[in-house]
């Protein structure tokens, strides 16, 4: 199974054409090292990046009729299914599909190891962009000029300073590290609302703080209500492109970084928000690290700067990557409000993990990984956010 793939289907615009498609891929690979890049073990068994010459650029082509966007849906779900043999393979594939002969969409596969979800938005974007001629501007950044300058003299206060946050911070909430049993299974509880979307951006307006920390402080509130302790050590993703030079890398630049989510006896949410925003700004300063230097910095607490070891982890999104999500069935929660459960073949090894996606929708994804097979916990704990979010903004965020 392909469970490190990233997977997409970009509508086509009218009138492109095969070659249109293949020319703007080209030069999407040119464009981004990433993309030409293969992974090899040396003799001594270290991870090599080999980056190859652009090379013509090949694709299947399914014609699917009056039936297309059910056809792309499919190949999709196949393409991301499809492993790669990264030290052979480009770490992305894709397939065209046409309708009466003419492309309609295109379905993209791409290993993690090459791009992150920012990324995949970015090729996107490009892919669009290309397609109707415009020009992208500068040379997109390579992987190379980011490793040379976080390694660099320059960057030594900056390691030396996450290295010790992430001792810190570890140190504060002592966690048993999260194990997974071989039985272990992985399912989701997604909840989706347009108006829940409307309430949680009028609450972020009242609070005065970006709408990732009013989400993350329901996360930390219904995390009390369900486990009973007042604080849990978080894993926080870290999107890492913070400094407008590095935001057109493509690459997988994702990092996860500690945070504690901490509920205080007789704060309500706006209160808990405005806190634990500058709790999770202090993190963001120390999201790039040396995963080396800080695993053998918490070693002795069961984690990893990688993750594992770690229960509790939050990634916020945009609603651009939403379509990954493997969810299949649903019912309804409340007039707005739709939560769909799944299993999922797809283990990303996050025993306890919660992804929030903005857009005119917001979407609430829990995933939970282990033995237990009854999805009510977690459908109880999306409505519980959506709960505290809809009724911090209809008290008018006060606090």
């Amino acid at each position: 199974m392909g469970g490190a793939n990233l997977r997409q289907v970009w509508p086509l615009p009218d009138g492109v054409t095969v070659a249109d498609v293949r020319g703007a891929l080209e030069a999407l690979e040119e464009r981004h090292e990433g993309m030409r890049t293969r992974y090899q073990l040396d003799p001594g068994h270290d991870l090599a990046q080999l980056v190859w010459a652009p090379e013509p650029v090949g694709f299947d082509v399914r014609e699917g009729g009056a039936d297309a966007t059910a056809l792309a849906g499919q190949v999709s779900a196949e393409l991301g299914d499809e492993p790669f043999a990264l030290a052979v393979d480009k770490p992305w594939r894709a397939r065209l599909i046409t309708s009466a002969g003419q492309p309609a969409f295109l379905a993209v596969s791409v290993h993690h190891i090459t791009a992150d979800g920012w990324s995949m938005l970015q090729l996107g974007t490009e892919f669009l962009d290309l397609l109707a001629g415009k020009d992208l501007g500068e040379p997109a950044p390579t992987c190379r000029e980011l490793a040379e300058e976080q390694h660099s003299d320059a960057w030594a206060d900056r390691r030396t300073a996450a290295v010790e946050y992430w001792r810190r911070v570890v140190a504060e909430v002592p966690d048993p590290p999260a194990q997974l049993s071989a039985d272990a299974r992985t399912r989701w509880a997604t909840l989706r609302s347009a108006a829940l979307s409307r309430h949680a951006q009028l609450l972020a307006g009242q609070v005065g703080v970006p709408l990732p920390s009013v989400v993350f402080a329901a996360y930390a509130a219904a995390m009390r209500t369900r486990t009973g302790p007042d604080a849990h050590l978080v894993a926080v993703f870290a999107g890492n492109r913070l400094e407008p030079r590095w935001r057109n890398l493509v690459t997988s630049m994702n990092q996860i970084v500690p945070v504690v989510a901490r509920c205080v006896d007789g704060e309500d949410l706006p209160a808990g928000a405005r806190r634990q925003h500058w709790e999770l700004v202090r993190s963001l300063r120390h999201g790039i690290f040396d995963v080396d230097a800080v695993t053998d910095a918490v070693r002795e607490y069961g984690k990893n700067g990688s993750g594992p070891g770690f229960r509790y982890f939050y990634n916020f999104r945009d609603m651009a990557q939403a379509a990954i999500l493997p969810v299949t069935a649903g019912d309804s929660a409340e007039s707005d409000w739709t939560v769909e459960t799944s299993l999922s073949e797809r283990n990303n090894q996050n025993p306890f993990y919660l992804r929030a996606h903005a857009g005119e929708e917001l979407m609430l994804s829990l995933q939970e990984t282990s033995p237990a097979g009854d999805f009510e916990p977690m459908r109880r704990f999306v409505i519980t956010m959506a709960e505290q979010l809809r009724d911090a903004a209809t008290a008018g965020g006060a606090g």
